[in-house]
């Protein structure tokens, strides 16, 4: 494990390792004690029946040990509940394949915060969230686990799944308004460009569209979408520049 840093005492911490995609997050009001108890011969043997202590196990039948990464400092010992509960909603909302057996907070002597505090602690993780420090930590360690064949397999499971209505407003309210920078841009550009290049995948996309475009709700739903867009004035400009300037480009290329 990684003890070069000095012990901050209360924390939320990550026990995670490069060659695993497993993570369990974790608190501590006793800095990287805690974390590097998990590793115990005592700890395990305690809790072999746990899913952390069963990863662990097969980590040093390997000769490896689990990395803690320490999510965040916080100032007082009641502010770890909320804080536990924050980050792995964070990693489960990425499909990150958590160790935890519950959403997190368990543990401080069924102490609950007053609406003041949660709403003063929820604030602070919004913020913390939406700063270059915490997407780092947090891409750090998904960028660990997150290999080419992980991703292929998660995207092999998904396929042909749709979301519920309510799942499709969720999403459409999460990105509405919201700009990608260049980087982000890029980087999905390239993930694109890595999926159409795999094996199969093509096959499957198209596989996929002709059997969701070949019933007659779909024809319907597409004709209707059609019309609609052809009766506006600006669509049908955008339209006529787009294939005016098709137009010309192959009549330059004639005359060379």
């Amino acid at each position: 494990m990684d003890t070069s840093q000095k012990d901050p005492q209360c924390i939320i911490y990550a026990l995670y390792h490069p060659n695993s995609k497993r993570v369990y997050v974790g608190k501590s009001s006793k800095g990287r004690k805690r974390p590097q108890a998990h590793s115990s011969p005592s700890h395990l043997k305690q809790y072999a029946h746990l899913p952390r202590a069963k990863w662990i196990q097969s980590l040093k039948k390997r000769g490896l040990e689990p990395k803690i990464a320490i999510l965040e400092v916080c100032e007082r010992v009641e502010d770890l509940d909320e804080a536990e509960k924050f980050y792995i909603a964070c990693f489960r909302a990425i499909d990150v394949p958590l160790l935890n057996l519950t959403d997190g907070g368990d543990g401080i002597n069924g102490y609950r915060h007053s609406d003041k505090a949660r709403a003063r602690m929820a604030e602070k993780h919004k913020k913390l969230a939406n700063t270059e420090e915490g997407r780092k930590r947090m891409a750090e360690i998904s960028n660990d686990y997150w290999t080419e064949e992980a991703r292929e397999n998660k995207s092999n499971q998904r396929f042909g799944q749709k979301h519920d209505e309510e799942t499709k407003a969720k999403i459409a309210k999460a990105i509405t308004g919201k700009k990608k920078t260049p980087e982000e841009r890029a980087n999905m550009a390239a993930a694109a460009k890595r999926r159409w290049a795999a094996p199969g995948y093509r096959e499957k996309q198209i596989a996929a569209q002709r059997a969701a475009y070949s019933t007659d709700e779909a024809k319907a739903r597409s004709s209707e979408a059609a019309h609609k867009a052809w009766a506006d004035p600006e669509y049908q400009e955008k339209v006529s520049i787009s294939q005016k300037a098709a137009w010309d480009g192959r009549r330059r290329h004639d005359r060379k």
